[in-house]
């Protein structure tokens, strides 16, 4: 169904709900992208679970926060020419079965035509000078890490789904430190790291701009990997569960998957994926250390390979 405006002043409407966390939110720019091209006469409006990521998006006309949508039905929704666009690509089966990237399914959900649409972060050039000014007191080129993900509902700070064992990293990064200067973007209750300065910021774009500025990037499968990719920064990302082609990028990105052994577990407990991405089951972890990554596949991926 094509979008139609009858002047612009009644221009019609399509409006993007999208749940989840942050880089679930830069996944969605992707198919914001792909509704403007498919209703371009149609003012795009995105009600998110993370507005930040939305801010100077060329492909939407207004962002709201969930749950902060005064008057919304009545300006949007009652007796107005609108398409509402809502899914939930975590529940379509090529996702659970792992076979397809997530904005793909998305905008097979939602009756839109995907061609590879690139995610996007739009940063102004105050932010990015902010951080530089930030960063002046290091005089090595930054290595950007993050070995941590989750949000403030995680009850546990450490998931052994998608989280990077800082004991595993201790020699890679050593190796590192000798080249670049080193900033760990982290939450305080999270593993910190001895000598290794690190950042949080009540506002995630100062780390979008930290993302953008940094010379090398050691990630996991959390937001810095995807913010990583909508600003044009290959990174080497780590995976001790292999979701590289639902939730990553293949094809940009050094992509290190554990080859760690695993035991035989019962996954009593989970249900459409093989495990919480909180690693809330630790009955289900099946990894017998916290060694499961090729240390000098580490090193040489952040500091030889052309990103």
């Amino acid at each position: 169904m094509k979008g139609h405006s009858s002047g612009s002043e009644n221009q019609g409407h399509a409006i993007f709900h999208v749940d989840g966390g942050i880089g679930k939110n830069i996944m969605a720019t992707a198919v914001a992208s792909a509704i403007k091209r498919e209703h371009p006469d149609r003012k795009l409006v995105v009600v998110s679970s993370w507005p930040v990521v939305w801010i100077n998006n060329p492909d939407i006309y207004r962002f709201y926060a969930n749950g902060m949508t005064p008057y919304f039905y009545e300006d949007y929704i009652k007796d107005k020419d609108v398409i509402i666009l809502k899914s939930e690509p975590y529940h379509h089966q090529d996702f659970i079965n792992k076979k397809r990237c997530l904005p793909d399914i998305w905008c097979e959900q939602l009756g839109v035509t995907y061609n590879n649409d690139p995610t996007k972060i739009i940063l102004t050039i105050g932010e990015k000078e902010k951080i530089k000014r930030k960063l002046e007191k290091f005089k090595k080129p930054i290595l950007a890490l993050q070995t941590n993900g989750g949000g403030p509902e995680q009850e546990y700070p450490i998931s052994w789904v998608r989280d990077a064992p800082v004991e595993n990293l201790s020699k890679p990064l050593h190796e590192i430190s000798k080249a670049f200067d080193i900033v760990h973007i982290r939450k305080e209750n999270q593993p910190h790291i001895d000598n290794v300065d690190f950042m949080d910021s009540e506002n995630i774009r100062d780390l979008f701009a930290l993302i953008d500025f940094s010379s090398r990037r050691l990630f996991i499968d959390s937001f810095a990997q995807h913010a990583a990719k909508a600003l044009g920064k290959p990174s080497t990302v780590l995976w001790p569960v292999n979701n590289v082609k639902t939730l990553g990028y293949p094809d940009f990105h050094h992509n290190i998957v554990s080859k760690a052994p695993k035991r035989k577990v019962h996954l009593i407990d989970s249900y459409f994926s093989d495990a919480p991405i909180d690693g809330s089951n630790t009955h289900e972890n099946p990894f017998d250390t916290n060694f499961i990554f090729d240390e000098k596949a580490i090193e040489n991926s952040v500091l030889h390979r052309r990103l």
